[in-house]
């Protein structure tokens, strides 16, 4: 058994533009529709709700806003209702939900369509009587706009409903995609993020609504919202005991799961099929809520991105507007740019962007608004609009882990350590409970961590312990280390790497419930990591092992000494053993890779676990050789980077998640 990680990305950050819908650029950047493709999309975002008994949202109209922009900007989609009908707060309402599902996909899909269908809301559950197949004895449903709780009317559309039509346009056409991020759950809790979540009604369901359910026949899959041997690919914000968070960009809500979607797809490049995307999305997520699980399902899930068919566009952005020394790039915070970093310009007419294409003009980023971007020009001159830039080198601001302190007036304690944290730059103290990292609070004589939902991440510590103070600040440094070698990622680079691990027939079959994880194995089996460097350049690898337990330890290189991959082919191979910690009966650990061209030092980033183990000693020694070391030393010690540009044709990155079981 192997699971293979097959990198290829390009050279712009953040635009590494796929054209995995048939879409192909032309020479002179018209956008064409391969095999003419009939393309359809039904957008679904709910931010304000009818009744009060339904808390309203701040992110799920601004998930449509993105996904239109994504569909339309980077997969050809025309921007007109006739193509992409959107529905927002008072507009989706349960009879316009189902009748544009029916009208807009299902009566004009053919055989040749393209169709997405994106609900971003609250989602809940309801007594199932209609035709008992649900073992919990409720259907998992979507909240529209005019639905309640009692005394209101429930007008939730219930998965049987949904799959009913859905199975209706998969018959007229296979390359379809659902994207639901919502809860799927009638509980409530605390989280960094918002939790779109409504309350479970136990009320009988109203008689007008059962005779449009359709008993399903086929075996449900681990998401209600869809027949689990469905021919198209469907993605959830999370599994449907669970609950899917908004989480704040720059100021905007957006859903968890919908931001790292599209932003994950706007970053690869080739022939990426939604198991290569979601494999991303889901760790990002979990990441920062280990309580959610994006899911990804259906035969479909290995067919390339809202796609028939695959080609790759040329990676360039373009500029739209021309005004003295300063010009307009059509790319902003949605697409990764960052200020700071550097674009080189070419003409409009441009093919390619290589070493041996001479550039008009060298522009720097100034200011970065959603989805467009002013640059400096800092060298040559930008003279035509429509000219392309490439990204050469990106800015890497400062990450500064997010840490929320609960019931600070009540607690000498949580005071104090609050104004022991104020010191640490890669620490940002955050007054509201939302969009955090970590939480502290007091409990029963204890300070208590969570992570991004009620997940404790670190032994409690009482209060009455002479140095508690000091530990707590101390779990919370090595933490914010741990997230900030996590958060180091650049999958932009124009480097061809394959990541593999090839594991024996012990492997654990794959839970469904933990589709995040991308093997399982038990204690003690033996497996072998295997890096591919298909790129022309030979290229410095390191592999780091982000546990769970926070440590962080080096797999390899382990010593002083630190071999190349050859080009054109080359393979590294090591050979490793599963381990558990005798307190624990199971373990998740991140399988970071990180290839550059040049070599760096990678020792400073050991660092033992949290929740105890034996300390490593410091390794790092001398000052950073470039500045790409320099950021990677900068996560790993948890000092403010200081870091200007750093070329991200010289790195990649590339995460695998892991779980081993006593």
């Amino acid at each position: 058994m192997s699971i293979v990680y097959r990198h290829r990305d390009c050279l712009l950050r953040g635009l590494a533009v796929m054209a995995v819908l048939g879409i192909i650029i032309s020479p002179g950047g018209m956008v064409w529709a391969q095999s003419g493709a009939h393309k359809l999309a039904l957008l679904v975002g709910i931010n304000k709700y009818k009744y009060r008994n339904i808390g309203d949202l701040n992110g799920a109209v601004n998930d449509v806003k993105n996904m239109r922009r994504l569909l339309v900007e980077n997969f050809g989609f025309p921007d007109d209702d006739e193509h992409i009908l959107t529905l927002a707060d008072e507009q989706a309402t349960r009879a316009a939900i189902l009748n544009a599902f029916r009208q807009h996909l299902i009566a004009r899909a053919t055989s040749r369509s393209i169709v997405v269908f994106h609900y971003s809301g609250h989602g809940s559950q309801r007594r199932d009587e209609e035709n008992g197949d649900e073992t919990d004895r409720y259907d998992e449903t979507i909240v529209t706009h005019d639905s309640g709780r009692n005394p209101r009317p429930n007008r939730d559309i219930t998965d049987d409903e949904l799959n009913a039509l859905l199975r209706e346009l998969t018959t007229k056409t296979p390359n379809v995609t659902f994207i639901f991020d919502s809860c799927h759950s009638g509980s409530a809790t605390r989280a960094s993020g918002l939790a779109r979540s409504a309350p479970r009604d136990d009320r009988p369901p109203p008689k007008s609504q059962r005779a449009s359910v359709a008993t399903r026949g086929v075996r449900e899959g681990q998401n209600d919202l869809r027949p689990q041997d469905a021919s198209y690919a469907l993605i959830s914000g999370s599994r449907a005991e669970e609950l899917s968070h908004e989480v704040n960009v720059d100021g905007q809500a957006h859903g968890a799961m919908t931001w790292h979607l599209t932003q994950q797809i706007r970053r690869v490049r080739g022939n990426a099929t939604y198991r290569d995307v979601m494999d991303l999305v889901k760790a990002r997520v979990s990441e920062k809520y280990p309580a959610q699980h994006p899911q990804l399902e259906g035969r479909g899930q290995d067919q390339f991105v809202f796609s028939d068919k695959s080609q790759v566009p040329a990676p360039y952005v373009e500029i739209t507007k021309i005004s003295g020394d300063r010009v307009t790039l059509a790319a902003g915070q949605v697409h990764g740019v960052t200020e700071g970093s550097i674009y080189e310009v070419y003409a409009p007419a441009a093919k390619s962007f290589g070493a041996d294409v001479p550039s008009l003009a060298r522009v720097k980023i100034t200011d970065v608004d959603i989805t467009t971007a002013v640059a400096e020009v800092v060298q040559g001159g930008v003279t035509q609009s429509r000219s392309r830039a490439v990204e050469r080198e990106h800015f890497w601001p400062n990450i500064a882990v997010g840490v929320h302190i609960m019931g600070l007036s009540g607690s000498a304690k949580l005071r104090e350590i609050k104004q022991a944290l104020a010191e640490f730059k890669h620490i940002k103290l955050l007054d509201a409970p939302r969009d955090y990292d970590l939480l502290i609070r007091e409990e029963g004589g204890y300070i208590v961590m969570e992570g991004g939902d009620p997940t404790p991440v670190s032994p409690p510590v009482s209060v009455s312990e002479a140095n508690a103070t000091n530990r707590v600040v101390g779990q919370i440094k090595h933490w914010a280390t741990w997230f900030n070698v996590l958060q180091i990622n650049n999958t932009q680079a124009d480097l061809d790497v394959e990541f593999e691990l090839k594991v024996a027939q012990r492997a654990i079959e794959r839970d469904p419930n933990k589709r995040d994880v991308s093997v399982t194995l038990p204690e003690g089996e033996r497996f072998t990591i295997e890096v591919t460097n298909n790129s022309d350049k030979k290229l410095y690898i390191a592999v780091l092992d982000l546990s769970n337990d926070g440590s962080v330890s080096v797999i390899y290189p382990t010593g002083t000494q630190q071999e190349f991959v050859a080009e054109n082919g080359g393979k590294w191979r090591k050979r490793l053993e599963t381990y558990v910690p005798k307190e624990r009966d199971s373990v998740r650990d991140v399988l970071k890779l990180i290839a550059t061209t040049q070599y760096a030092d990678f020792t400073f980033f050991h660092q033992s676990a949290v929740r105890g183990g034996k300390k490593l000693e410091a390794t790092r020694g001398g000052g950073a050789r470039n500045p790409l070391e320099e950021l990677l030393a900068s996560a790993a010690i948890g000092t403010t980077r200081g870091v200007k540009q750093v070329e991200i044709d010289d790195w990649v990155t590339v995460d695998r998640v892991l779980e081993v079981r006593r």
